[in-house]
């Protein structure tokens, strides 16, 4: 099965990248303690919840309740100031690392020559006098 990440092509991260700039923040908060208990959650621009995160997607053609659960722990892996929102740059991070990764899993399992290769014998050239004999 594909991981959602892996669904993400470059266009989608364009869209995304746009709509997380132009974001406004709604009136929806992450839901208490589950997140950062006891501490002051501040909305601002940029700063999505899951909510607001999965409705980014749906704009972009994504169907979000294909990858309900993948798009959750996605979510929790991107949201490394586990305040129950992710901005771009937590985001943008998430998905460098995650490509890296596929980059380096792709280049581990690659194969070097995709057909055997052929020895061939080549006669040694001798030089006599500073002139090819």
């Amino acid at each position: 099965m594909e991981r959602f990440e892996d669904y993400i092509k470059l266009h989608h991260l364009k869209a995304l990248m746009r709509k997380f700039g132009c974001h406004q923040p709604t009136d929806e908060m992450p839901e208490d303690g589950t997140f950062s208990p006891g501490r002051i959650i501040k909305r601002e621009p940029g700063n999505v919840t899951l909510g607001e995160f999965k409705s980014m997607l749906e704009s972009l053609g994504i169907d979000t309740t294909e990858w309900d659960t993948q798009m959750e722990l996605l979510f929790a892996k991107v949201d490394t100031s586990a305040d129950g929102m992710v901005d771009w740059n937590e985001f943008c991070t998430y998905m460098l690392l995650h490509y890296r990764e596929n980059d380096k899993e792709i280049q581990k399992n690659s194969i070097a020559f995709v057909t055997e290769p052929t020895i061939t014998h080549v006669p040694q050239i001798k030089v006599c006098g500073g002139m090819v004999c």
